[in-house]
């Protein structure tokens, strides 16, 4: 399901593209600084009391999150940093904690522009993606730090267009290409999916240890990747930002198996008052045969303290 959807996303970003294209022909005469950045820690605090009629419940949910955008222009070459770490445990007083968010995911991406209206790039993704502490997944299979790694690289000739207001009050950043990619998924401890000899095998079984054999498995494919981010100072003290970023890998020719693909997809807007006080939404959704037969999707709409800093 998650597949389909991604590729009919996939399917309504290029035929918007392809007609943003003709209108769009240069880059509007703006010229980005040799640096830009933009850092923007957060963090969030719930808590509750759920009342029943036997017991009280207590619950409280810490969460907390670093992003991180530095991009470095010198002439016709790109070279940008994304940093995106989160992590959120849940806590009732009568259960164990639970890990209700963790990723880490970080990208290097040089590019160069072909010609000088930016309209033709020729762009390396290079992607880690991992979790920073031990989850459980499938009700039985731990992944800990690094256990399992996926890392990911694609060569992409795109589009990328970004344009600032002259008062810097709005930003506007969109990139899409399509190439080939290599995936790599690096695991010890943790077993994929092609190697479980059944889905309710737990801690105590013998079998566990016999289908963790720990590696490095190698795919690649057709790639297509697209994202969005946009800043805008609706007044003084009130800021919007919105984020997206989709990434699809066919892992057995042009179209593929969708059951065998990779799909990753992430929606993010939030509003900032006096550049502390931050409202946030968040989707996210992600599906790999290797780490689960099921796709993973968090939704989440948080109320916390953050910085938004940038240039």
């Amino acid at each position: 399901m998650v597949a389909k959807l991604s590729v009919y996303m996939l399917m309504c970003m290029c035929l918007w593209t392809r007609a943003y294209a003709q209108v769009v022909t240069s880059n509007n005469g703006y010229n980005p600084p040799p640096f830009t950045y933009s850092i923007v820690p957060s963090f969030d605090l719930t808590a509750n009391t759920t009342v029943s009629k036997t017991r009280e419940i207590y619950n409280l949910q810490l969460g907390g999150k670093f992003k991180a955008d530095l991009s470095y222009n010198v002439g016709r070459v790109n070279i940008r940093t994304l940093i995106d770490a989160r992590l959120a445990q849940k806590v009732n007083s009568d259960r164990i904690p639970e890990r209700t968010d963790d990723d880490f995911v970080m990208s290097v991406i040089p590019s160069f522009r072909l010609y000088a209206d930016r309209i033709l790039t020729l762009a390396l993704d290079m992607t880690m993606q991992t979790q920073m502490t031990n989850t459980v997944v499938d009700e039985n299979y731990s992944k800990r730090f690094l256990d399992p790694v996926f890392f990911y690289q694609t060569l992409y000739l795109g589009h990328q267009y970004e344009w600032k207001s002259q008062d810097k009050k709005d930003y506007f950043l969109f990139r899409h290409g399509l190439g080939y990619a290599l995936q790599q998924t690096s695991y010890s401890r943790f077993v994929l999916t092609s190697d479980r000899l059944g889905d309710r095998i737990g801690s105590q079984n013998p079998l566990t240890e016999i289908q963790r054999k720990g590696g490095l498995k190698l795919e690649s494919g057709v790639s297509y990747l697209a994202g969005l981010d946009y800043r805008s100072d609706l007044a003084d003290d009130l800021k919007f930002r919105f984020e997206s970023f989709g990434v699809m890998l066919s892992k057995t020719g042009f179209i593929g198996d969708p059951a065998e693909s990779r799909a990753y997809f992430k929606v993010n807007p939030s509003l900032t008052y006096k550049n502390y006080l931050k409202l946030e939404y968040r989707l996210v959704t992600t599906y790999d045969k290797n780490y689960s037969k099921r796709r993973k999707l968090i939704q989440e709409l948080t109320i916390g303290l953050t910085y938004d800093l940038h240039n």
